[in-house]
C-alpha cells in the first residue's frame, strides 16, 4: 500500500449542538403581519409596534413571546392573550433601523418552547420626519446669495411647506452645474453674501439655523457618482477617476440611458470606486465617505434627509459601506433616493440598502388611467415602499410644459398632494407659474419669481391644500385608504380618502385633468359609497355644503377645476 509523504493534518469536525427551541408543531393560525422570506414592513419611530395572532383551536395553555432585536439586542417580549386563543402584543418604537422578530410558543407553561413554523419577519423603522413631507426644490444657482435664501424662508414656510430639497451647493466646475463640483467641500463663491466677513460656510450654517428655527428640514443633496473634469479630485488624484483611452484627457465620463441612446456628460469625470489597488480604493471610500457625512450633519441638524441623486449609478459595495458610516453617525437622518429601475428590482434595493423613501414620477403619466394605475400602485407599495410624490422636480419641465397649460398646476397638485401619500411638492416657480423649466445651471442673477411678473399666484390655494394635509394627517399621511369612485373616467379623477379607523369619515377629492374642456361626472354612491347617502358633504375651499339624497352625486367641473369635500355626519 503506499503511504503519504506530506505532513497530512486533518481538521476537526464540528459538532452540531441540539438546540434548546426547536421548530414546532402547526400552532398559530392567523397572523397580523406578513411572512416569508422576503416579507417586510415599514413603521415609524415614536409609534407603537402592534402584532396580532390567533392560536389554531383546542389549544390549551399557550404562552407566546416574540423574539426580537427591536431594542438593540435579542430579547423575549411576552404576548397578552386577550381573549381565548387571541394574542397580542404592543411594542414602543425606540430606534430607527432594520429589525427582525420571530414567534415562539410553549404548551406547558415554560418548560419547553418551540419557534413557529415561518421564517423571521423583518420591518424597518423609519424616521419621524418623514411622515408628512410637503418639500420645496430651491435653487441655488438663480436664487441670489445665501442672505437671499434666508429671507426666502418665511415665504416657503406660509405656503406650508415643511421642508426644502436644495441643490448641491459644492463650487461649481467649468459647467457651472450643481452636480457637477469643483471641490466637494467648498461652497460656491457666488452664493456669499456681499460685505459680510465670515467664511462662507459659516454664512451656509447661519442659513441652516435659520430654517431650522422656521421649523423647516433640509434635504441635502449628494452627488456620489462624478465630480467636475477639472475637479480638485480629477486633478490632484486622477487615478481616483475612471479611464477612457478615446478622450483627450483619459478621464471617463459619466451619462446616462436615454431610452436606448447612451447619454455622456463631457463635464463630469466618473470616480472609479472598484479600483484594483486596494490602497487606492480605500482612499476613494473614506475621502467620498467624509464628503457624505459632512454635509449629512447639516441635514441631520434640521431633522431632515439626504437626497442620493442617480443611486441606480451607484457602486453597489461602495453605496453598501456609506450606508453602514451614516446610519452609525446619525440614526435618525432619512434616505431619500433617486432611483429608476423596475419594481422588483427596486423593492429588492429598498430593503438591501435601507432607503426610507424614493421619487415618484407623475409627470411620466399625463393622462387620468395612467395616473391612477400609478397612484394606485404607490398606496399598495405603501408597506414596503414609500414614495415622495411631487408635482414636477427641478429634472422636468414645469407644470405648463409637462401638462399642456400652466392652469393644470392645482389640479395636478391637488392629485400629487391628497392621493398620493403624504409626502409632495414641487420646485421653486411653480407657485407664481413659470412656464419654462427654470435653468439651474451656469451662475446667474437672481430670477425674481413673483405675481408681479408672471401674473399668476397660485400660493393661497396652496396654502388651502396644505393645511388640509396638516389638519387630517390620519387621512393624507398614510397609504392603503384611497378608493377611486370615478368609474375610470376619461378626464376627471375622483377618490375617495378615508379614516383607516372609521371608513365613513374622509374625504371626496376630484380633479379635472382636462385642459381645454369641462366635464361632468356622475359618481355611484350605491355603488362606491353607500354610506353617505342621506349625509352631508362639504367643500373644503367654498364652504358650500351638500346634501346627497340620491344615489348618484352629478358633478360639472370646469377645465382644470378641483373639489375637494369634507364629509360631515356619516357614522
Amino acid at each position: 500500500m503506499p503511504t503519504s509523504t506530506l505532513p497530512l493534518r486533518r481538521k476537526e469536525i464540528p459538532e452540531i449542538k441540539l438546540k434548546k427551541i426547536r421548530k414546532g408543531p402547526r400552532c398559530i393560525k392567523d397572523r397580523s403581519f406578513p411572512v416569508g422570506n422576503q416579507a417586510f414592513f415599514r413603521v415609524f419611530k415614536g409609534d407603537v409596534l402592534t402584532l396580532k395572532l390567533t392560536a389554531e383551536d383546542m389549544i390549551n395553555d399557550l404562552q407566546v413571546l416574540l423574539h426580537t432585536d427591536v431594542n438593540g439586542t435579542w430579547e423575549d417580549l411576552a404576548f397578552s392573550e386577550s381573549s381565548k386563543g387571541e394574542f397580542y402584543i404592543e411594542v414602543p418604537l425606540k430606534n430607527c433601523g432594520l429589525f427582525r422578530f420571530k414567534v415562539k410558543y410553549s404548551f406547558n407553561f415554560g418548560n419547553s418552547w418551540y419557534w413557529d413554523n415561518v421564517p423571521y419577519t423583518s420591518f424597518f423603522v423609519d424616521p419621524a420626519s418623514i411622515k408628512e413631507i410637503r418639500m420645496y426644490t430651491l435653487i441655488p444657482t438663480i436664487s441670489g446669495h445665501i442672505g437671499n435664501w434666508i429671507e426666502m424662508l418665511p415665504h416657503i414656510k406660509s405656503m406650508g411647506f415643511n421642508a426644502i430639497h436644495l441643490l448641491p451647493v459644492t463650487e461649481l466646475d467649468f459647467s457651472e452645474s450643481p452636480y457637477s463640483s469643483k471641490d466637494l467641500f467648498s461652497i460656491d463663491y457666488s452664493y456669499a453674501i456681499p460685505g459680510d466677513g465670515r467664511e462662507l460656510l459659516e454664512q451656509f450654517e447661519h442659513f441652516v439655523v435659520e430654517a431650522k428655527n422656521h421649523g423647516i428640514k433640509l434635504c441635502i443633496d449628494l452627488v456620489l457618482n462624478h465630480v467636475g473634469v477639472t475637479s480638485k479630485i480629477a486633478q490632484q488624484c486622477s487615478d481616483w477617476i475612471a479611464t477612457d483611452s478615446n478622450e483627450k484627457d483619459t478621464l471617463k465620463r459619466a451619462g446616462c440611458w436615454d431610452n436606448l441612446k447612451w447619454v455622456k456628460w463631457e463635464d463630469l469625470a466618473l470616480i472609479k470606486y472598484d479600483h484594483a489597488v486596494d490602497k487606492v480604493r480605500h482612499e476613494i471610500w473614506f475621502y467620498m465617505k467624509k464628503y457624505a457625512v459632512f454635509w449629512a450633519n447639516y441635514a441631520n441638524y434640521t431633522d431632515g434627509m439626504i437626497r442620493l441623486d442617480n443611486l441606480h449609478s451607484t457602486n453597489k459595495h461602495f453605496f453598501n459601506y456609506l450606508m453602514n458610516s451614516l446610519r452609525s453617525e446619525y440614526p435618525d437622518i432619512a434616505v431619500f433616493a433617486e432611483l429608476f429601475s423596475d419594481p422588483v428590482t427596486t423593492e429588492k434595493m429598498v430593503f438591501e440598502d435601507g432607503l426610507n423613501i424614493l421619487l415618484a414620477t407623475p409627470w411620466f403619466h399625463g393622462y387620468a388611467k395612467q395616473m391612477r394605475e400609478f397612484i394606485n400602485y404607490i398606496h399598495r407599495t405603501y408597506s414596503r415602499i414609500r414614495y415622495f410624490f411631487p408635482l414636477n422636480s427641478h429634472d422636468s419641465g414645469s407644470p405648463t410644459q409637462e401638462y399642456g397649460s400652466v392652469a393644470a398646476t392645482i389640479p395636478r397638485y391637488v392629485v400629487s398632494a391628497l392621493m398620493g401619500t403624504g409626502h409632495t411638492g414641487f420646485t421653486q416657480g411653480v407657485e407664481y407659474g413659470v412656464p419654462k423649466k427654470i435653468k439651474f445651471i451656469g451662475r446667474q442673477k437672481q430670477l425674481m419669481l413673483n405675481e408681479k411678473i408672471w401674473g399668476i399666484d397660485f400660493r393661497p390655494t396652496i396654502t388651502a391644500i396644505h393645511h388640509t394635509m396638516e389638519e387630517h394627517p390620519a387621512l393624507f399621511a398614510t397609504g392603503g385608504n384611497l378608493l377611486f369612485i370615478d368609474d375610470d373616467h376619461d378626464a376627471i379623477m375622483a377618490a375617495y380618502r378615508h379614516d383607516q379607523n372609521n371608513p365613513k369619515y374622509g374625504h371626496i377629492i376630484l380633479a379635472n385633468l382636462d385642459a381645454t374642456n369641462k366635464h361632468k361626472i356622475s359618481i355611484n354612491l350605491k355603488k362606491h359609497l353607500p354610506f353617505l347617502i342621506g349625509h352631508t358633504i362639504k367643500e373644503k375651499i367654498s364652504q358650500i355644503t351638500t346634501h346627497l339624497s340620491e344615489e348618484l352625486f352629478v358633478l360639472e367641473i370646469e377645465s382644470c377645476g378641483f373639489r375637494i369635500f369634507e364629509t360631515l355626519n356619516a357614522c
